[in-house]
């Protein structure tokens, strides 16, 4: 997982969305690329997407602390997804990232 690191961080660089003066990847490109970066090494992959689907907020771009942070967040709960409560509680992530985890946690009666 830690060799993954530079590759994720680089393809946001790669795919972001050159036509803003933010750094920004349009949505349908990190959904594309959560999928084939972290499809198989993330168990919780399936409720990201399911997450995703049903939450409004990112629908047009994701920036970069976004990018970075779900990586973070990844890391975290691979292998104790218990890990969620402490996102939850310590009210510090991006918003989509702590709602996700509210989800997971709801998801998973942790």
């Amino acid at each position: 997982m830690v060799s993954l690191k530079p590759i994720y961080n680089h393809s946001f660089d790669l795919f972001m969305d050159n036509g803003t003066s933010r750094k920004l990847m349009k949505y349908e490109v990190a959904e594309v690329l959560w999928e084939q970066l972290l499809s198989l090494v993330y168990p919780y992959m399936k409720e990201w997407k399911e997450f995703l689907k049903v939450n409004e907020k990112p629908k047009k771009s994701v920036t970069k602390d976004v990018w970075t942070m779900f990586f973070q967040f990844v890391q975290m709960t691979i292998d104790d997804v218990k890990a969620v409560n402490s996102v939850v509680e310590e009210g510090v992530w991006p918003v989509l990232i702590e709602d996700f985890a509210r989800f997971l946690k709801a998801k998973l009666k942790l």
